[in-house]
């Protein structure tokens, strides 16, 4: 078994941290007030500070910090983070510095949702911090200078996330790019492999074999020619030693047509440098895989992995092949979002057809919030076995 780990600090989780940091600057000046000062904190401080604690954790599951179940999603986790917002404004509306907490959601459903519904989000934020402010009593120009202050906040947060949303799009491509040249190089040097060690068997059996076979009979001959030579043992030695050559030409050229194609070296490669997911590769062979439904696996892999990659905001990706006297099985699975319903794309209907041009099927499983998993199975054939056996009795 090989287990790729892979770096989880990626762009999401810097700017997470950086959210959490942010969010915490509230929390601090809100526990000096309430130590050194004579504000006394909130009204109701269990109420505010467990609020907070939650909004801390929401933000986590959010950015992945902490495990989100899979039936969670983070749009929902989004709304909860807003009203968790509103409600720590609220419970403390002579704080101003807990308006803060506005950039920090403005700033991560930027990494989430559209521009468009950012925008309205973010308005109603703005528009919340002003009737706070009023409520509490707040002058007049130090509301404006809230509302001035904080709504321009959330719009540079806003842009912030945007561009690194942006960049981690970009990144993202680029690594689906680069994990599909690693494969389509991987096939390549496989198929070379495999097509250069048939070219040499090819020729060791048209040129050696034949050269040796036309010798055995010239020796054959010239043993009846000089039956009563003294010579005639040298040439039995000769006849003999030619016809042990022509046998292990012919199992050599045997050995290299049958030698099995090393298709856990060419799947390791896949999984290397792959770092928004982890990626486990097992590969068990107890009947080796043939050229052409090696390059089947390959390409199943491949786009499985380039799935998982643009679409499944997973953890985790596992790849098993199991390879027997019955056939090849290919049992993929992620740990991401899932889809109530699956919509065979180019790239699954391009597997399907693969599959079932080798004469095996391909299973496509999934639900909403369980991840997505993939099948496929090629049945044995003996259609190696026959091939090998015509290249043995071959002259």
């Amino acid at each position: 078994m090989a287990s790729v780990r892979k770096s989880r600090w990626t762009t999401q989780r810097k700017l997470a941290w950086a959210s959490i940091a942010c969010a915490d600057i509230p929390a601090v000046i809100v526990l000096l007030e309430s130590t050194l000062t004579d504000f006394g904190g909130p009204a109701m401080p269990w109420v505010w500070w467990s609020a907070f604690l939650l909004f801390i954790v929401t933000l986590m599951l959010i950015h992945g910090i902490l495990p989100r179940p899979r039936r969670v999603q983070v749009n929902a986790l989004l709304v909860v983070l807003i009203g968790l917002a509103v409600a720590l404004v609220g419970f403390y509306p002579e704080q101003g510095w807990n308006a803060l907490l506005f950039v920090v959601t403005a700033a991560t459903m930027s990494f989430f949702w559209r521009l468009r519904t950012v925008v309205v989000v973010a308005a109603a934020q703005t528009a919340t911090v002003g009737i706070v402010f009023a409520s509490a009593g707040w002058p007049l120009a130090d509301v404006l200078m809230g509302l001035f202050a904080y709504g321009n906040f959330q719009v540079f947060g806003a842009l912030v996330m945007f561009a690194a949303r942006g960049e981690a799009d970009a990144r993202s491509e680029l690594a689906v790019a680069h994990a599909e040249l690693r494969s389509t190089a991987a096939l390549l040097e496989m198929t070379s492999r495999e097509a250069e060690r048939l070219r040499i068997s090819r020729d060791l059996h048209d040129l050696a074999g034949h050269h040796l076979t036309a010798l055995s009979l010239e020796l054959e001959v010239l043993s009846h020619i000089v039956r009563d030579d003294p010579g005639r043992e040298h040439v039995n030695k000769a006849t003999a030693i030619a016809r042990e050559l022509l046998g292990s030409v012919r199992a050599a050229v045997s050995e290299m047509r049958e030698a099995p194609v090393s298709i856990e070296a060419a799947l390791r490669s896949l999984a290397d440098d792959i770092a928004s997911v982890q990626v486990s590769v097992r590969v068990r062979e107890s009947v080796p895989i043939s050229a052409e439904h090696a390059v089947i696996v390959m390409r199943c892999v491949q786009e499985a992995i380039t799935n998982c990659m643009r679409h499944s905001d997973a953890r985790r990706l596992d790849i098993l092949i199991d390879a027997d006297t019955r056939g090849i099985r290919v049992t993929i699975t992620d740990d991401g979002t899932g889809s109530a319903r699956v919509t065979r794309g180019n790239g699954l209907t391009g597997m399907a057809e693969r599959f079932e041009t080798a004469g095996g099927t391909l299973e496509v499983r999934s639900q909403a919030g369980a991840g997505f998993s993939i099948v496929g199975s090629i049945p044995a054939t003996e259609h190696g076995t026959t091939a090998r056996r015509s290249v043995t009795t071959a002259p």
